[in-house]
């Protein structure tokens, strides 16, 4: 009987301390837009900067991300699956998908499709760094039209030269 319960207390206190892992988190919740217009289907990704960081966090990351809705809306979640952001300041990636596969031009090499159909990063300016503080975070980010290029055609535009433009 007595082996029994060292056995139980033993196993409770190894869960009891695998789960303080995770970080203390805050919940973050915002909105991108472009122009006025909601940014859709853009990746967000907030990656924790420097500090005291546990040497677990730094190889499993403390990335937090989410994907906009058609509102533009997003709500992080952080990479151990719970809500939120780790406290702190956080480098800010925001990406738009690529060219779909479909539209690419016939005659491109394996690296130009590759360019082509890769998530497109989008300039934050002032929005690349951002504080998580504990609480609720509601965080409204507003870019100038130019800082996304949303369409497919301006995307092909940038990246192939005229000869190898896709003619309709």
């Amino acid at each position: 009987m007595g082996s029994r319960l060292l056995v139980f207390c033993l196993a409770a206190t190894l869960i009891v301390g695998c789960s303080s892992n995770t970080p203390p988190l805050a919940v973050v919740t915002g909105r991108i837009t472009v122009g006025g217009e909601a940014l859709k289907n853009a990746r967000i990704v907030f990656s924790p900067e420097g500090g005291k960081r546990k040497v677990q966090d730094v190889l499993h990351g403390g990335d937090s991300f989410d994907e906009t809705n058609s509102s533009g809306e997003f709500r992080l979640v952080h990479h151990s699956g719970s809500s939120g952001a780790e406290l702190g300041k956080h480098r800010v990636i925001v990406q738009v998908p690529g060219v779909e596969i479909d539209d690419v031009p016939e005659g491109l090499s394996a690296t130009e499709i590759r360019a082509l159909i890769q998530p497109q990063p989008v300039s934050l300016g002032d929005w690349s760094t951002i504080e998580v503080i504990e609480g609720t975070n509601r965080i409204e980010i507003t870019l100038p039209v130019g800082a996304v290029k949303i369409s497919h055609s301006e995307i092909v535009k940038e990246k192939l030269p005229s000869s190898k433009k896709k003619k309709k």
